[in-house]
């Protein structure tokens, strides 16, 4: 049974199809906002031009978005929109799969606080795509979370701050695993740093099986970074600049005030390898920074 969801407003009617599937909830129009436990999914590809807010906001513990695949669309708004694509503040055991997030300040952003005493725990972003968004494509903050299985493409370019350009950032206790982060550039217009995956006090997360590549800025770029207070384990990772870059600050893996173990991971066309973590032995570093001005941008992905 499906129920049509338009905006936060639930309409009670019935869809049966021929092959069995669990019952969920169909958001039919943007923006929406969930403040009910259970199995929510789109009708269909929707967009919205809204500059502030969030295209779906979901306010409530134990919600499964499953998008199956299909796109929530901001484009239409200006590169200066402050608009998240969906956002769970914080709440428990919310779970974004499949979702193409496409076009807004940030993909998704679940929690804002891993310290406190209300932050979140049983967070699952997986299997979903992050593409042209401007700032990041995940930002996740929890007591224990897992990103999985997810593309964040072509980030940042036609943004106009100089706040970082972070594709996945993930503060607490979060476990990082088989993402494809790929073209990740800084704005246009203006200097600011890029980094493909950024851990900030982790208590034994694990970042492992990552593909980061195609990092590009003028003043800072950091394949996989991991901040403290705290710990992780970078596992198989792979990372590579590919484009030249005169950043001063050039970086494949960084630990910054935190004890990061590195094990059997790759690194190709950075200035620095390692800076700062512990070598656990079975790494690769080519450190070959390609020299040279800024290549041309290649075509946007979006």
């Amino acid at each position: 049974m499906r129920r049509h969801l338009l905006g936060a407003a639930a309409a009670a009617f019935a869809v049966f199809t021929s092959t069995p599937a669990l019952a969920c909830t169909e958001i039919a129009s943007l923006p929406a906002t969930i403040d009910s436990p259970g199995r929510y999914c789109l009708a269909s590809d929707l967009s919205t031009p809204a500059t502030q807010g969030a295209a779906i906001t979901l306010a409530s513990d134990d919600i499964h978005l499953d998008c199956g695949g299909l796109k929530i669309e901001g484009s239409a708004a200006a590169a200066t929109t402050s608009a998240t694509g969906i956002s769970a503040g914080q709440h428990d055991n919310v779970q974004v799969w499949r979702c193409t997030v496409q076009g807004f300040r940030k993909g998704i952003v679940a929690g804002t606080d891993a310290t406190g005493a209300d932050a979140p725990v049983g967070i699952v972003l997986r299997s979903n795509r992050l593409v042209g968004n401007h700032a990041g494509g995940i930002v996740v903050a929890a007591r224990s979370a897992l990103v999985r299985d997810n593309q964040v493409l072509d980030t940042g370019y036609t943004s106009t701050s100089t706040e970082p350009v972070v594709a996945i950032r993930a503060s607490g206790t979060v476990d990082v695993l088989s993402n494809q982060v790929d073209v990740l550039w800084e704005p246009e217009d203006v200097f600011a740093p890029v980094i493909g995956i950024a851990v900030e006090g982790s208590q034994g997360g694990v970042i492992a099986d990552n593909q980061v590549r195609g990092l590009f800025s003028r003043v800072s770029r950091v394949g996989i970074r991991v901040s403290g207070p705290g710990y992780a384990t970078l596992q198989r990772n792979f990372v590579a600049a590919h484009f030249p870059s005169a950043a001063s600050n050039d970086m494949a893996f960084e630990c910054l005030g935190a004890l990061g173990v590195l094990d059997g991971n790759q690194a190709a066309a950075f200035e620095t390898g390692n800076a700062g973590c512990r070598d656990a032995g079975g790494n690769t570093f080519t450190e070959s920074k390609a020299a040279g001005p800024a290549a041309a941008k290649p075509g946007v992905l979006r």
